[in-house]
């Protein structure tokens, strides 16, 4: 007899299996988006928001202020200094409880991981309240990187 030997059937080597190779591919691709989503993150979070209890509060000499809550998160892992700045109509004042304003706006450091909520008062004569808006400004004062929050002024 003479018959043809037959095919050695071909194996795979114990460690590279189909299976294993689906594994090493989807690894890959989930470590790449990974480090995609960690190379655009943001640096900052900047947040504006009203102040609990009375919108306004009419002071004395006929202004109305406005109290708003400002929280400035760092995401780097060093300090960094920042200067918040105010815009708006004619006659807008800014005032911090524990800071100090200058020219103004408001400088002041956030540690690295950190969060820091400011206590911002933002005042305007009482003939200016109508439906303004004031837009609040986080510059970094090292990049110049600027993030802009805009919020209502109430009477």
């Amino acid at each position: 007899r003479n018959l043809p030997e037959p095919k050695a059937r071909q194996r795979w080597p114990r460690f590279i299996r189909p299976r294993v190779g689906l594994y090493i591919v989807a690894l890959t691709i989930v470590s790449g988006l990974l480090l995609a989503g960690l190379g655009t993150r943001e640096s900052v979070e900047f947040g504006v928001e009203r102040d609990r209890g009375l919108i306004a509060t009419n002071l004395s000499d006929g202004r109305v202020r406005n109290a708003l809550t400002v929280r400035v998160l760092n995401k780097e892992s060093a300090p960094v200094t920042y200067r918040l700045e105010v815009e708006g109509p004619a006659g807008l004042e800014l005032g911090a409880v524990g800071q100090t304003v200058q020219d103004a706006s408001i400088t002041f450091e956030v540690a690295g991981d950190r969060q820091l909520k400011l206590r911002v008062f933002a005042t305007l004569p009482a003939q200016r309240v109508n439906n303004e808006m004031i837009t609040l400004r986080l510059v970094d004062t090292a990049t110049g990187q600027v993030i802009e929050q805009t919020i209502g002024f109430q009477r």
